[in-house]
């Protein structure tokens, strides 16, 4: 999930977004939660539950706050992008997909769920049909490094090696600290230490 996609316009949440974003999830959960005993209808808290249900991995209370957000404002890509995120992550793969399709209808330059829709690919099997979804959220917008990250995965599992390490260290260019990309280059550079050993 990316978190700079969203910044809450009710201003007296952006204390708890930001406690979210720096890992205090006990009290941005608390926060959100407090939030919504106010204002059973505020959008950003019930997307702002979501996304530190997702960062706790319960999946299945994370989609029930997107959906909260989804039916207050049922035209916005973002909250079904969220929606099909939480799908996949509890394995429900076609209704994610649906999901993903409804957010990039509703706008075609919504980049985060082309990338997102391209995960539910790789996860099923469909690498070459997902490296397009990647492809497409990076025409949108290059900056993310977690796409290109994605992209690197997507390669690798084509057994398109170079073209996997060239998308690590591109998402490492963007954001140095990314794990992800650091761990798939340090597993790149033991295959090729065996290989040479050979």
């Amino acid at each position: 999930m990316g978190e700079h996609d969203w910044k809450p316009s009710d201003r007296s949440l952006l204390p708890a977004f930001e406690q979210w974003r720096q890992g205090e999830h006990t009290q941005a959960l608390s926060a959100f939660q407090v939030a919504l005993e106010r204002d059973n209808n505020n959008v950003d808290a019930w997307r702002g539950l979501g996304s530190v249900l997702w960062s706790l991995k319960q999946f299945s209370e994370c989609l029930g706050a997107f959906q909260e957000a989804l039916n207050r404002e049922s035209e916005s890509p973002m909250h079904w992008s969220n929606v099909g995120l939480a799908l996949r992550d509890l394995k429900r793969f076609e209704q994610a997909q649906h999901a993903f399709q409804v957010a990039t209808s509703l706008d075609p330059d919504y980049a985060p769920a082309y990338n997102e829709w391209g995960n539910v690919l790789l996860d099923t099997g469909r690498y070459l049909v997902a490296l397009d979804f990647y492809n497409r959220s990076l025409a949108i917008d290059e900056s993310r490094a977690v796409v290109h990250h994605n992209r690197g995965v997507c390669c690798r599992l084509l057994g398109r090696r170079e073209d996997a390490i060239a998308n690590f260290r591109k998402a490492l260019s963007i954001n140095a600290g990314y794990t992800y990309s650091i761990e798939e280059l340090a597993r790149e550079e033991l295959a090729r230490e065996e290989l040479a050993r050979l």
